[in-house]
């Protein structure tokens, strides 16, 4: 398949009865089409744009390119207007009336989870039931329960309050998971800390608390493991964490969390998926050596 002139628009794990890890591409001049890439075995050899332009907004799982193909600078993720037109930002940030489609999606269940990172970590977070499956893996969070529900509208009320009582982060910084990364996951220590801490929790919650019966009964409570998938990759050795490139060349290894990891000339490299996101692929190269440096700066913006 040529891919000179596509647009990357998103890179990421998929749920469709099964794990997948993908790449979608935008084709503006063959009417507006999306094609999907499957990465497993996928070689790059890519010259990309240095510029990044704005991938769109998708509405209810649709695409919608960006009407101006505006520019867009380190660390945006989308033009404003597209930006406005998703309605995450605006409604969750900003405190605007939310738009209808956004209305729809916090009217689902949506789900309070514990999720394990090394050293000795436990995160609180919350996931949509449209996105519980794939939610967990786009963060890394491969050891995990979830242990209450409530809709959209509700749920991060819980998860402030959890987070404040009982001193649990909800977020794991980018660096953080990358500084881990080759880290062998303990799963006795991260079962038996997820277990611990829903058990402070329930106590605390589970019972006479105006988030009772959000929670879910002792005698449901279960762990999630994923560390056993056959697609998912463990790093052996050092990664390299490589920022504003516009070369892609090396074999595909996995995804992790916001990092896309290649194989090139015996090293693991890992970008950001969101510096590759809005980058067009401009052209095709041969060969390609990255420049290694004995201590890379692993800080993201």
């Amino acid at each position: 398949m040529d891919m000179i002139g596509l647009k990357i628009i998103d890179i990421n794990w998929r749920w469709r009865d099964g794990y997948i890890q993908s790449l979608k591409l935008f084709e503006k001049e063959s009417g507006d089409r999306i094609q999907e890439v499957s990465l497993s075995g996928l070689i790059f050899n890519w010259k990309l744009s240095i510029e990044r332009y704005c991938p769109g907004y998708f509405i209810e799982g649709k695409h919608n390119p960006c009407p101006d193909n505006s520019m867009i600078g380190t660390g945006y993720e989308q033009c404003l207007k597209c930006d406005r037109k998703q309605g995450f930002r605006s409604a969750f940030l900003f405190k605007e009336e939310p738009k209808p489609h956004i209305k729809k999606y916090l009217s689902q269940p949506h789900f309070i989870y514990l999720a394990y990172f090394e050293p000795g970590l436990i995160k609180v977070g919350t996931a949509s039931k449209s996105r519980k499956k794939a939610r967990l893996i786009e963060q890394d969070a491969l050891v995990y329960s979830f242990i209450a529900k409530s809709d959209g509208f509700s749920i991060q009320d819980l998860e402030r309050t959890i987070s404040k009582e009982c001193g649990l982060p909800e977020r794991i910084t980018n660096a953080h998971k990358l500084k881990y990364l080759t880290e062998v996951l303990r799963i006795p220590v991260a079962e038996r800390l997820i277990e611990e801490t829903y058990t402070k929790i329930f106590k605390l919650f589970g019972k006479s608390s105006e988030f009772e019966e959000w929670f879910f009964p002792k005698e449901s409570f279960r762990i999630e493991n994923l560390t056993s998938l056959p697609d998912l990759y463990f790093p052996d050795k050092k990664v390299h964490f490589l920022k504003h490139e516009n070369v892609l060349f090396g074999k595909f290894l996995g995804l992790r969390g916001r990092f896309l990891l290649i194989e090139n000339n015996g090293e693991i490299i890992a970008f950001d998926k969101k510096d590759l996101a809005g980058r067009k692929i401009e052209g095709i190269v041969e060969d390609y050596k990255y420049p290694i440096q004995k201590d890379e700066q692993i800080g993201l913006l």
